[in-house]
């Protein structure tokens, strides 16, 4: 039995085996630590109840002015963190249809709005609408994405791939597996390759040796694949209905439910400044890789919703995520909380002492 000393009130408690080494005295960096538990972070809700927000959350970006933009199910939305501005076909003419799947700011700052029935940019406080008439080879814009050349890349619905080149749109890929195909995403790795995943068949890299399709003949998870984002020395994370893949060269590593992952269907994924990779499934929440390992964070712990649409890293590292109702975010802080989700005996803790050694004991 120990006692300690608390001003004039002597509490008595049994220091239980649960060592906590101290974490070290500096700064919090930004980002999500990856040393801690899921559970650790701060984790905030705006539910679509509560919000002016409508819909299903499908793309996030946030743009140099800091403004969080959410492209959903019922129409684009503009959050500076306090306030959410609507625009949709009630508000905004340029809308003729409220479904925004794609988000993508350019290097000149201009916003691209993908939607079910068009192509929009907002610039200088307007929005201007593209369509087939303008050259696009189909008004269903799927994905959106500027390479490091500055040409805009435009995924579609069975219309395959258009470019924006000079101010010209103009379809490309013709006569390829890609000119009638649906291209849900669109990235780019740090050697300058371009990656195209499509609606069944796969992915698609296209670099200066030409184009090659990658499949489940390949290793591919699934050949329906949903997401596309860019990892470290090279690789490319794929989102896929049937799991997770990396693709690095000619090699693809897949993770499936027998690897941990608690929902195989992959709508989402990013790779954040830690190298830590972030799956959002289609039921099963969001899903953190990190050293080979799976851990998840569900509606349980307090998301509004496991279907996890969209990413959106912001300039602090803050995580963001888009579901089918509500928005949600992850960020570190100042505090690091450990219950018994971390492996505590009890929540109740009495008493706290430090050894010699600099070890934390707890008394519960």
């Amino acid at each position: 039995m120990i006692f300690l000393h608390l001003g004039i009130t002597s509490v008595a408690c049994i220091v239980f085996a649960f060592p906590v080494m101290p974490a070290p005295q500096s700064p919090v960096p930004f980002g999500l630590s990856p040393s801690k538990h899921l559970t650790q972070y701060i984790h905030e809700a705006w539910p679509t109840e509560k919000t002016r927000l409508e819909g299903a959350i499908r793309t996030m970006v946030q743009t140099r002015e800091g403004y969080l933009w959410i492209g959903a199910q019922e129409g684009l939305f503009r959050f500076d963190g306090e306030n959410i501005t609507p625009f949709n076909t009630r508000s905004t003419p340029q809308f003729v249809s409220n479904v925004v799947s794609a988000l993508f700011e350019d290097r000149e700052g201009n916003l691209w709005i993908g939607t079910s029935d068009g192509l929009l940019k907002y610039h200088d406080r307007s929005f201007t609408r593209y369509t087939t008439e303008d050259g696009l080879s189909s008004n269903i814009v799927l994905s959106l994405f500027e390479d490091r050349r500055g040409v805009l890349w435009i995924g579609t619905a069975n219309a395959g791939v258009n470019v924006l080149s000079g101010g010209i749109f103009s379809p490309w890929g013709n006569k390829t597996p890609l000119e009638k195909g649906t291209v849900w995403a669109i990235c780019e790795d740090d050697r300058g390759s371009l990656y195209f995943g499509t609606a069944g068949g796969g992915v698609f890299r296209f670099d200066e040796t030409g184009l090659k399709n990658f499949n489940r003949r390949q290793g591919l998870a699934h050949d329906l694949v949903r997401s596309l984002a860019r990892g470290s020395n090279g690789s490319v994370w794929v989102g896929t209905q049937g799991g997770l893949s990396k693709l690095q060269g000619s090699s693809i590593i897949s993770y499936t439910a027998r690897n941990g992952l608690s929902n195989e269907i992959v709508m989402s994924v990013l790779e954040d400044r830690y190298g830590t990779v972030w799956c959002g499934t289609g039921g099963g929440g969001v899903n953190r890789l990190r050293d080979g390992s799976f851990s998840s964070f569900t509606s349980k712990n307090g998301l509004t919703n496991d279907d996890i649409l969209s990413f959106c890293e912001d300039r602090e590292g803050n995580l963001w995520l888009g579901t089918s109702d509500g928005l949600n975010r992850l960020r570190d802080g100042d505090f690091t909380t450990y219950t018994a989700l971390e492996g505590m005996t009890n929540d109740v803790v009495w008493c706290v002492l430090e050894d010699r050694r600099g070890t934390i004991w707890l008394g519960t």
